[in-house]
């Protein structure tokens, strides 16, 4: 599979190994729409999503627009692969511009790549993988965590 990584921004090549199977494309569109129930995500108002996410090695900031960064994780990795060479870059330019996104890139983010910076991104579903139940938004709210670690094979348990 042809594959444009020409930086290793994605941490390493695991998302090759996954089959994406119908099950598979099933249990990501499930993990998607229950992440954005959880947070009572919608385009005009991010629910109870939190502003970033502070753990011990980075901190993450929401993409909370219109945006052409893919989660990290392998299974996303995997799928969104899966569809660029599927649907000719449909699902990339109307599903994954739109899912709600977390990066570490320091500068600005709708500059060109070069003031963006190097980073990782993470979706809102892997996101929700760590946020608990209960948590609620304040303003300007940072969540902290105390991993950044990936599940090869699963949206990630662990951020």
């Amino acid at each position: 599979m042809r594959f444009n990584n020409p930086f290793e921004e994605t941490p390493d090549e695991t998302w090759r190994e996954i089959d994406v199977t119908e099950e598979v494309l099933s249990t990501y569109s499930q993990d998607l729409q229950d992440a954005i129930k959880k947070f009572n995500y919608s385009k005009e108002d991010r629910g109870t999503l939190p502003a970033e996410i502070v753990t011990e090695d980075c901190k993450y900031r929401l993409i909370d627009d219109t945006h052409s960064f893919t989660c990290d994780s392998p299974i996303c990795q995997a799928v969104f692969q899966y569809h660029q060479r599927n649907d000719a870059g449909a699902f990339a330019a109307i599903i994954a511009t739109g899912i709600p996104i977390f990066t570490t890139r320091p500068g600005d983010l709708y500059g060109t790549p070069r003031e963006a910076g190097f980073g990782h991104e993470r979706c809102i579903a892997c996101v929700s993988k760590v946020i608990p139940e209960n948590f609620r938004v304040s303003d300007n709210c940072s969540f902290n965590s105390n991993s950044v670690k990936t599940s090869p094979f699963t949206t990630d348990k662990n951020l």
